[in-house]
């Protein structure tokens, strides 16, 4: 965001390029969409979900590990309304 004039901008990390995404950051923040966290599936939910779409031999103890983080991961998480 520039404060000069309020436009909030994507600036590309790999180059000089900008583009501009709202005239300010209220439009950015209405304009912004979010998906309510729901049910976190378990790791036996996901097991019988790979066996049923036939990939239960990929299943690895690395993969439950994966698992196991992302679930410890959105568990914490906690939603809050932005009020501008």
């Amino acid at each position: 965001m520039k404060l000069e004039d309020e436009t909030v901008w994507i600036a590309y990390h790999d180059s000089s390029k900008m583009v501009a995404i709202a005239d300010d950051f209220e439009k950015f923040i209405n304009g912004c969409k979010s998906k309510k966290i729901g049910h976190i599936s378990t790791i036996e939910e996901r097991k019988a979900r790979l066996i049923a779409n036939g990939h239960g031999d990929k299943l690895s103890e690395n993969m439950l590990r994966g698992w196991q983080e992302e679930i410890d991961k959105y568990s914490k998480l906690v939603q809050e309304e932005v009020v501008i």
